[in-house]
């Protein structure tokens, strides 16, 4: 499946650059100081969540098509 690998990359990379925000406290985490981690956190596992959700709904479309395709690429029934 060859749109798997980019599928999965993106992904991965959507999630290290939330990390990298998170930590360095840029992009949406710079409206929370050292008070406010514990909201940060909570903004960071729900926009990673948003990530994976996002992939799983890419990766079943991509697999829709093959999952189609199966049963009428079976033999009939003797």
């Amino acid at each position: 499946m060859p749109g798997n690998t980019s599928c999965h990359s993106c992904s991965a990379d959507a999630i290290e650059q939330e990390a990298n925000a998170v930590t360095l406290g840029i992009g949406p985490y710079s409206q929370f100081g050292d008070a406010g981690e514990v909201e940060a956190l909570k903004l960071f596992t729900q926009r990673v969540e948003e990530h994976r959700n996002e992939q799983r709904r890419r990766q079943q479309q991509l697999d829709q098509p093959a999952d189609q395709a199966t049963p009428s690429s079976q033999p009939p029934a003797a």
